[in-house]
């Protein structure tokens, strides 16, 4: 086997990726993360063993299909091991403008609550996806035009790297164009570390964003108990609506 070309392993892609001809073509002969000219292997961000598929899939966080090469980044063997180690992992990346994805959220949410106090169908929540980043990004002159991708910030969480790596340089943002939820969901797991330091930035967005993405609509299931629906107070329909319209006049300019 040519040692430059990407390989698969169990918690990467299994088998031949039917219907996705182009998916060696966007795999460089180099890292993504460490940009190391070596062996690469695809892996996928939100991975098939993931055992909250029900919960990302209820939520909207899975936009496409796993085997979708918007899923998969192509990392060296020594980066997918500290990528992939959830519990205490060696590095998480993630776009660098979060601001945008709160107020996607509250844009979106609004609307749901506007369609519930209407009568409406509610429509499931939506993500902003790489195209919506990277044109929100171009808009603002923070890529060119011609850019494939959002920017992205590189979190290290360990010095897992050689001694001689230009660490300066891998902390400058990078384009990737993939899932920017699925790099958030990452980032989410990793809000779990001790390693603190590493999140003095982004960590407080973070943990906002993610209380954002697990509110619930009155009247739409819950997510400890997603078989019933969450019940207003006094099981009125005049409460459940004073709710919505208070959630609604709280939400930030």
């Amino acid at each position: 086997m040519d040692s430059q070309a990407p390989v698969t392993n169990e918690s990467t892609a299994s088998g031949k990726m039917h219907g996705e001809p182009s998916l060696m073509s966007v795999l460089a002969s180099s890292c993504w993360n460490c940009e190391a000219r070596t062996r690469t292997e695809i892996v996928y961000l939100i991975p098939h063993h993931d055992p909250a598929l029900g919960l990302l899939s209820r939520l909207g966080f899975i936009q496409e299909p796993l085997q979708s090469p918007s899923n998969m980044v192509p990392l060296c063997p020594t980066c997918r091991a500290n990528f992939d180690s959830t519990v205490d992992p060696g590095f998480v990346f993630l776009p660098v403008d979060l601001k945008y994805f709160m107020q996607y959220e509250e844009n979106d949410y609004q609307n749901r609550c506007q369609q519930l106090l209407s009568g409406r169908k509610i429509e499931p929540r939506t993500f902003p996806t790489a195209r919506n980043y990277l044109d929100h990004q171009i808009k603002q002159g923070v890529v060119r035009p011609t850019a494939t991708g959002g920017l992205y910030r590189r979190v290290f969480f360990k010095n897992f790297l050689p001694p001689a790596t230009n660490m300066k340089h891998l902390e400058l943002p990078k384009t990737f164009n993939g899932s920017p939820i699925a790099t958030i969901r990452r980032a989410f797991q990793a809000l779990g570390s001790l390693r603190c330091g590493a999140w003095s930035e982004v960590r407080d967005d973070l943990f906002k964003l993610q209380g954002l993405y697990s509110r619930c609509l009155p009247e739409t299931p819950d997510l400890q108990d997603p078989a019933k629906p969450k019940r207003s107070v006094n099981g009125t329909r005049a409460m459940v609506l004073k709710a919505c319209r208070n959630r609604i006049n709280n939400l930030p300019n």
